[in-house]
């Protein structure tokens, strides 16, 4: 009897966006397996249908890690001043990731092991460079799909480091699968020649599901305005905050709610609730079901970035009615109607308005 088809997953075990890909294909009959990309993390509690295996180092006890944040804390304490702001600066974008040593050799040896019929990189940065470099270290390798998520080629494409390891990739691989038809463009500039799997989103909703999840009446009358508060290599959330304070008038009677805020985002937008008389929450880490709920309760919500895809935040926003401010340097305009069905902004412009915008 012919075994079934099998497959071998590498990826962020913790991503929600990976466990929500991977619940697509329950029920195919397929024997699947999952290899993390990252050493340290702990797998998303909602992962199923896979048997995970591990190709990095044992993750280092509690109380070694204690030891070595403050280790670490300590030296940081001692720098010069100059050296400590340097060191506390945020990346303008992330450094290439290094996979734990050994990493590629150990997924190799679970290439051999298993001999899957197909192995699928999830995420080009950390599963896709990590593959890439366990291929090298065999004579042959199955055939090899890929999948691209928010920034992987939009932004690191633009880095010399990076695009070298983007086009020994993509023209290694057999099947890619891009977030946008944007990417598409860019993967075959960057060498892909291999079959086009459906563009589509990362992850999949269910959609009469979700509308449990929108509050009565139309979304005009909601007051809630959401946030993501990312300030980082690519987020702008500071940004969002320095917009909103221009317009103090039509914040009265809002609530504003800042989503997974940094440190320097949660200040500031303290500040602004003090400024305004805006109502302001700032949720603690939130599970992946409890954000439908927010996004069924608001008018509004704002993403900012220099660089992504199809964010799953934006797509939660059309699902459940809130209208959707995005960065243009994502590839929302492949969903909406700009100024009609949602607005396309500029993501370092706090000051930007439809009538002073002349073109992107």
């Amino acid at each position: 009897m012919r075994r079934p088809p099998r497959v071998l997953h590498v990826g962020i075990i913790n991503s929600i966006h990976l466990v929500r890909f991977l619940a697509q294909l329950d029920g195919l009959g397929w024997e699947q397996h999952l290899v993390t990309s990252v050493a340290g993390i702990d797998p998303h509690p909602g992962l199923r249908g896979v048997r995970l295996h591990h190709a990095s180092r044992p993750r280092r006890s509690s109380a070694l890690r204690s030891q070595v944040d403050r280790a670490a804390r300590e030296a940081l304490r001692r720098l010069p001043n100059v050296a400590r702001a340097l060191r506390l600066t945020p990346f303008v974008a992330r450094p290439a990731p290094a996979p734990a040593p050994g990493a590629a050799a150990r997924l190799a040896d679970l290439v051999r092991e298993l001999s899957p019929d197909l192995v699928f990189s999830h995420e080009l940065q950390h599963a896709g460079y990590l593959t890439l470099e366990a291929r090298a270290l065999l004579p042959a390798f199955p055939r090899w799909a890929v999948s691209c998520w928010g920034s992987d080629l939009y932004l690191y494409r633009r880095l010399p480091e990076h695009r070298a390891k983007l086009e020994a990739l993509l023209s290694a691989a057999d099947l890619l699968r891009c977030d946008c038809e944007r990417d598409v463009g860019l993967a075959r500039g960057l060498g892909f020649r291999g079959r086009l799997l459906p563009v589509g989103p990362v992850a999949a909703y269910d959609v009469e599901a979700a509308q449990a999840h929108r509050s009565p009446g139309p979304p005009s009358a909601r007051r809630t305005i959401l946030l993501k508060g990312y300030q980082h290599w690519a987020g702008r959330a500071l940004v969002g905050l320095r917009a909103l304070a221009r317009i103090p008038e039509l914040l009265a009677g809002r609530r504003l709610v800042v989503l997974s805020a940094h440190p320097d985002v949660a200040l500031a937008a303290r500040l602004l609730a003090a400024d305004t008389g805006v109502e302001l929450w700032l949720p603690p880490y939130l599970p992946d079901e409890a954000l439908p709920r927010l996004y069924g309760e608001a008018r509004v919500s704002v993403g900012l970035g220099i660089s992504d895809g199809v964010p799953q935040t934006f797509l939660e926003a059309l699902l459940l009615g809130a209208f959707p401010v995005q960065s243009f340097t994502s590839a929302a305009g492949e969903w909406v109607e700009d100024g009609v069905t949602g607005l396309l902004v500029p993501p370092e412009d706090p000051r930007w308005s439809p009538r002073r915008y002349t073109g992107r």
